[in-house]
């Protein structure tokens, strides 16, 4: 079978969870390959060169930028790409705008966000669906929110985000009887991450031999620091930094907290699950739809609910049978759910037969 070539647009690339998406797709035994075409360098864009994808800036300055389209459109056309995949509402306007000037190849987007977004780009929004084959939306709860933005429910798909392949994990050692609270992300207001650190204050009154483990980087760095200092929590709170891969840090808790004022995912959370740490999520994130407490999977938190944080952490921290169970139940979900293997083979399956159905027009 002859290689399909996939072009995604990124405006900005940086280390989170689109990044993650795009490379925890790319499989060299795949008939696939992956390109990114994008215009600003997060720190990101060499992750994807030393995957051996094929990287082209292009400046986009709007969702409307004509010379962004105009690009695209040449590019596609010159390389022979076979799909456009987009992932933000810039890129995907750009991709609209490359539609109507003539571009050929089908385009689909994926939603990774669910937070709010103003009229006016709903409206754009809305108009820019209308040349996407197909619109992958990362949880149940991304499809509500483009069901609201005016796409229509017959090309949504919902589909998890690809797994990272994690393998075998030698989980860091600690201190005998000291247990470990792990959160993994952006420090950013969407993830949060000031809100645990006011949980974490409340829940070590509680609790004496736990300690916090916060792996990630973000623009509330500064703002989280000052309030471990004004808590007192020096030694019982550590900001790890970026990991690229925090999976033996991941193997070694006994807790991983996801604490997402919103969320349209949470891959940290399978990645979590997959090296053994018992759940604590927010009601708030899409991977409610496989981690929750109906399969016991999970336990589950409302944010902004500081007692109900500190309850049900302290039940899996002192717990040891309820900590197993979460585990084993995780476990049977990623085995079942969101094996990594089927999950890119969905995804791919998605890319064959859009390509397919553009090639008989």
């Amino acid at each position: 079978m002859m290689i399909m070539k996939i072009l995604h647009l990124l405006n900005y690339v940086g280390r989170g969870g689109s990044e993650s998406y795009i490379k925890n797709l790319i499989n060299t035994e795949s008939d696939f390959e992956h390109q990114l075409l994008y215009n600003i360098d997060g720190g990101g864009v060499e992750d994807f060169q030393d995957l051996g994808v094929k990287t082209i800036q292009c400046d986009m300055k709007s969702p409307l930028d004509l010379r962004a389209s105009k690009f695209l459109k040449n590019y596609v056309k010159g390389n022979d790409i076979d799909l456009v995949h987009t992932h933000f509402m810039r890129e995907n306007g750009i991709a609209f705008l490359s539609k109507i000037l003539g571009m050929k190849v089908p385009v689909i987007n994926t939603r990774h966000m669910v937070s709010q977004i103003s009229k006016k780009s709903a409206f754009l929004n809305k108009i820019f669906f209308t040349k996407n084959e197909k619109i992958i939306g990362v949880s149940s709860l991304v499809k509500e929110r483009l069901i609201e933005e005016g796409a229509r429910e017959e090309k949504i798909l919902v589909l998890p985000p690809p797994i990272p392949l994690i393998g075998q994990v030698e989980p860091l050692k600690k201190e005998k009887d000291e247990k470990w609270i792990l959160s993994v992300g952006r420090f950013s207001e969407e993830k949060g991450i000031l809100f645990f650190i006011d949980g974490l204050n409340e829940l070590f009154k509680e609790i004496d031999n736990a300690r916090a483990l916060i792996i990630g980087y973000g623009d509330l760095e500064d703002q989280m620091k000052k309030k471990i200092h004004n808590y007192k929590l020096q030694d019982k709170i550590e900001i790890v930094g970026y990991r690229s891969r925090p999976f033996d840090y991941l193997a070694a808790a006994d807790l991983y907290v996801n604490h997402s004022k919103e969320e349209a995912f949470g891959l940290s959370i399978v990645e979590a699950g997959y090296c053994g740490a018992p759940l604590l999520i927010t009601s708030n994130c899409g991977a409610r739809d496989y981690f929750n407490e109906k399969n016991g999977s999970a336990k589950t938190f409302q944010y902004g609910d500081f007692e109900e944080f500190k309850e049900k952490a302290l039940e899996i921290l002192t717990k040891d049978d309820l900590a197993n169970s979460l585990k084993v139940n995780a476990k049977k979900i990623l085995d079942k759910d969101l094996n990594q293997g089927q999950v890119i083979k969905n995804i791919e399956s998605l890319y064959e037969g859009v390509i397919s159905e553009s090639r008989k027009n």
